[in-house]
């Protein structure tokens, strides 16, 4: 199942219909009618169903609300100058038609647009396409076949341990946000220190649950990063004619600008600030180290 129409008359019947999640909608729906079409032949009902492509997070969430375990997303990326060279030359667009339509793509400006971005990272299985650490994108799927189906001879990769412990320290964060998780490794991929996004506690270190003059942002109740980006908004606004303020497209215009994706003026520490400052309490050398986090490095990393 694919997309029929232009992505810019899709964006439009989504805006008219208030529902981002439509394609997902109309996949369910698809998928429903034929089996029902086809209750009498049993092999037909098991057999797995192909989307392309979601385009928004909330086409996502809704197909995991209806299939559960039983969706698998997988996430292709590829640098943005191959996707540019490869609109111009398989779809003859101009360069700056090309990294436009990437650009709408990845964040589209209009209200019920696509935003890829934004559904990337809700994936279970990431592919390089470009295959920069020499492993083909076919070899990549098949293996995450057989993890699935419990090979009993495949063991995780350093990659994928250290991903997975970086994945338990998240479940140590209780922000309001999301949560984060880090790990560190040496090159023989033994673990040096892992660490997540939390209200770092007097001394040093996080706060554990049941800490004696717990100050997390779940405990006080608010985070401080949602609620000053909340303050700069309104001011935005109120620098604004009120009839233009007041009008719903220049709110959401405001939401889907880069000031709510801000996070320098959250209490907690980065989980990769906490995973490099624990090597520093114990005097171990972060050179030549590897560092693993659940997201996204922030630029204050960089």
């Amino acid at each position: 199942m694919k997309r029929m129409c232009s992505y810019r008359r899709f964006n439009q019947i989504c805006d008219k219909e208030e529902i981002n999640a439509l394609f997902a909608l109309h996949a369910i729906t698809e998928i429903q009618g034929q089996r029902i079409a086809n209750d009498e032949d049993r092999a037909l009902l098991n057999k797995a169903h192909i989307i392309l492509t979601l385009k928004r997070p909330e086409e996502v969430t809704y197909l995991r609300r209806v299939y559960g375990l039983g969706l698998h997303v997988i996430s292709v990326f590829s640098p943005e100058e191959d996707r540019v060279a490869f609109l111009k030359q398989k779809q003859h667009l101009r360069k700056d038609k090309a990294k436009e339509l990437v650009k709408n793509d990845e964040n589209d400006s209009e209200s019920g647009g696509q935003r890829t971005g934004a559904a990337f990272h809700l994936a279970d299985l990431f592919i390089d396409i470009a295959d920069r650490r020499g492993v083909p994108w076919e070899q990549q799927i098949d293996r995450y076949l057989e993890l699935l189906f419990s090979h009993p001879f495949r063991t995780p990769t350093r990659d994928e341990q250290a991903m997975f412990m970086a994945f338990g320290a998240s479940l140590r964060s209780a922000q309001l946000g999301r949560q984060v998780g880090a790990a560190i490794t040496n090159t023989h991929g033994d673990l040096i220190a892992i660490g997540c996004n939390d209200v770092p506690s007097p001394g040093g270190g996080q706060y554990w649950e049941g800490s004696v003059g717990d100050k997390r942002d779940h405990v006080l109740g608010v985070d401080s990063n949602d609620q000053e980006k909340r303050r700069i908004y309104t001011e935005l606004l109120n620098l604004l004619p009120q009839e233009i303020a007041d009008n719903p497209k220049v709110k959401n215009a405001f939401k889907k600008s880069s000031l709510f994706g801000i996070t320098e003026f959250g209490r907690a520490v980065h989980a990769e600030m906490e995973a490099l400052s624990s090597c520093a309490r114990r005097g171990i050398s972060t050179q030549d180290v590897i560092l693993y986090t659940t997201t996204f490095p922030c630029h204050q990393e960089l």
